[in-house]
């Protein structure tokens, strides 16, 4: 293994990277396994898939000296070794084992990034899988491989054993010896790029060729090259491997070690071997997301520049509209707007990723769920390839995973109890994903046994969050389901229980400048609704005044803008309401919520912003409206701390700076002194 030196972070961070992309593969394949191992019908390719996966896993382990994670992906990878070659059949002992080591692999992963806590799980899962390789049935090819390592001592045992199996199976070894340039990083130097050029065949070992690097005090990333020999197995000729790896048939040069055909193949650093190497069929380079968060800001910085430029030109053009030099400068002017919009949707596009990266970390959760409460539960998707921020995908993961936790737990009956209700055994939960105008709207639902008012009723009452004599309506219901600590689970459980932790859902999703809703319906089923912004980085606003002040109300929150009159708005048991088409809604002055005026300096007619929070509508009382306009937000929490009805802030083009509202804090902040207003979605049934 390389010396400690070479092991840097960021050759680490990308084998991290690389391998929990192969750990997530494994999951899917292990689930697919699991649904058709019965049927005597495995895909070969299913077998081969998730050998290679935890072949390149070992391979790259190995290289960084990370002998947990090369240990244990070495016992798994011989579990399928075993399936390929027709030694053992898949049975549900091997599944259990199997899910196991990936749990482990990733918790030792979680150790060498420094996130795990204490020593990794892998032991106990070597343990397993040893005891399931050396159980009833177990064959083994020990033999042939101490023959060949005799051979090649270097050799680890599985390779040898694969280069000793390789004639039969059409293949040749050969030993490569692979130079790129330091400055290219692990990420050129991709396993499966390197498979397609060998046909058929494989990659069985890699590992950097020490010698060939000089003292750590005298290497120049600008020059320095770090060389890698990779034993493989081929059904190409040495021609064929030099074309698809971009190097002349001359390059190589054969030589024998043992019993075994070998060759060599030395590839200068030169950009045509690199372009080869990588299969050219994808160009991908993957960019720290803290980078991509400081181009958004200046991305950020350029729009509110161009804003105040347009500011500026509003009163030249005005005044001096048929002056050549205006006009010239307004064109400019002009061209400069259409290229930052361009820029900035560009931008924006470089942070978006598939919402499917999300979502396909939940069937396995939904698995383990189902096993262990002793449900049958399927979970289906929809709308995978819908793009989301992906600040936004890490902010609403722990939410999202808390409501499918839920919905297994509390929302999925038992098998006995659907079928005595009519239903089939198996419970079905879904999510969806979908795009509403500049909003991504997820749907998390199930065909359970839906919200029973009546059980949260009585256990409201048993908390005493509310009296006997009060009717659990919708707003009620909203409220109580969605408060700290509620929940109507008999038992507690290490799942989850419907209401519980909802209070944390809401306040992440106020947080991000989303809302939630809810319908249900007793006996059939719930669906939750997570309504979020595209982006975190900049919003539609709409501009305010009130009390001499400017403030930015969130597009996405506003319903309506209503002009009324001062009559119009009355007092009634302490808070001030206001009739829109039949229906009471409440009212409130942003200026005295915030605490930054009153109402006294009102004129006789005022606008009324009808916004939506999380159960709630209400009617924001203002003094004027300043448009629409896009803005950056910038976080006020680090400077200030958390600060009631305000979500942050953002910079106009005149360089003034505004507070955006928290429609969430500000609707709390006046349910807290006030009968509570209209509920938004909530529906029972």
């Amino acid at each position: 293994m390389a010396p400690e030196e070479f092991n840097d972070a960021g050759l680490v961070q990308e084998f991290l990277v690389e391998a929990d992309e192969y750990l997530r593969a494994l999951d899917d394949d292990l689930l697919t396994l699991e649904r058709v191992y019965g049927t005597g019908d495995v895909p070969e390719d299913l077998i081969e898939n998730m050998f290679r996966a935890t072949h390149t896993i070992k391979g790259l382990a190995a290289m960084f000296d990370f002998d947990d994670v090369k240990d244990l992906s070495h016992v798994m990878e011989s579990v399928f070794q075993t399936f390929r070659k027709g030694e053992r059949a898949v049975d549900e002992a091997c599944l259990e084992v199997l899910f196991a080591g990936v749990d482990a692999l990733r918790d030792a992963m979680a150790v060498v990034s420094g996130e795990g806590s204490g020593e990794s799980s892998a032991h106990e899962a070597i343990d397993a899988v040893t005891v399931w390789l050396e159980g009833e049935g177990a064959t083994g090819a020990t033999g042939a491989a101490g023959a060949v390592n005799a051979a090649g001592a270097d050799l680890g045992e599985y390779a040898a054993t694969r280069i000793a199996e390789a004639a039969a199976e059409g293949l040749r070894a050969v030993r490569l010896e692979l130079r790129w340039g330091i400055e290219l990083r692990l990420g050129t130097l991709k396993v499966a790029s390197l498979e397609r050029a060998l046909g058929r065949g494989e990659v069985l070992q890699i590992r950097p060729v020490i010698d060939t690097l000089p003292d750590i005090d005298r290497v120049d990333s600008e020059k320095t090259d770090v060389t890698f020999e990779v034993v493989a197995l081929s059904d190409l000729s040495d021609g064929e491997i030099g074309d698809q790896l971009g190097v002349s048939a001359s390059a190589i040069h054969a030589f024998e070690m043992g019993d075994a055909e070998t060759a060599v193949c030395r590839l200068a650093p030169d950009a045509t071997a690199v372009a080869n190497a990588s299969g050219g069929t994808q160009h991908i380079v993957r960019v720290d997301i803290e980078r991509l968060d400081s181009l958004m800001d200046l991305t950020g910085e350029i729009v509110t520049a161009r804003t105040r430029l347009e500011e500026l030109l509003g009163p030249m053009k005005a005044a001096h509209r048929k002056e050549e030099g205006v006009q010239e400068v307004a064109a400019a002017a002009k061209d400069l707007s259409r290229l930052v919009d361009g820029l900035q949707d560009q931008v924006m596009r470089l942070r978006m990723v598939p919402v499917k990266q999300l979502f396909s970390k939940f069937p396995r959760t939904v698995r383990d769920l189902a096993r262990r409460s002793g449900k049958e539960i399927q979970l289906t998707f929809e709308g995978e390839e819908t793009e989301l921020d992906k600040r936004l995908i890490e902010q609403i993961e722990d939410s999202l995973l808390h409501m499918v936790r839920n919905a297994c737990d509390h929302g999925i009956e038992s098998p006995e109890e659907r079928v005595a209700a009519g239903k089939p055994p198996q419970g079905t939960v879904a999510l969806a994903a979908g795009h509403e105008g500049n909003h991504i709207v997820i749907e998390i639902r199930d065909d359970g046994k839906g919200l029973d008012v009546g059980a949260i009723w009585s256990k409201a009452v048993e908390q005493g969050r509310i009296s006997e004599e009060q009717e659990l309506d919708d707003t009620l219901l909203v409220d109580t389901i969605m408060n700290s600590g509620f929940s109507t689970a008999e038992t507690i459980t290490d799942i989850s229980g419907r209401g519980v932790g909802l209070d944390v859902v809401r306040k992440k999703l106020s947080e991000l400048g989303g809302t939630i809703t809810f319908e249900t319906e007793f006996r059939a089923g719930t669906t939750f609704k997570l309504r979020l912004p595209l982006t975190l980085a900049i919003m539609s606003a709409l501009l305010v005044r009130e009390a001499d002040r400017t403030f930015a109300v969130p597009i996405a929150s506003v319903s309506e803008v209503l002009r009324v009159g001062r009559k119009e708005i009355r007092t009634i048991r302490g808070s001030s309401v206001m009739d829109v088409r039949g229906q009471a809604l409440t009212v409130a002055d942003l200026a005295e919520v915030l605490g930054v005026g009153d109402e006294a300096s009102r004129g006789d007619t005022s606008f009324v912003v009808v916004v939506s929070g999380i159960g709630h509508q209400l009617g924001l009382v203002v003094d004027s409206l300043h448009g629409q306009q896009q803005v950056v937000v910038k976080s006020l929490e680090e400077a200030l701390g958390q600060t009631d009805g305000i979500g942050g802030a953002t910079i106009l083009g005149d360089g003034s700076v505004v507070p955006i509202i928290d429609v969430d804090g500000v609707v709390d902040l006046v349910a807290g002194r006030s009968p509570r207003g209209n509920v938004v979605g909530g529906g029972v049934r």
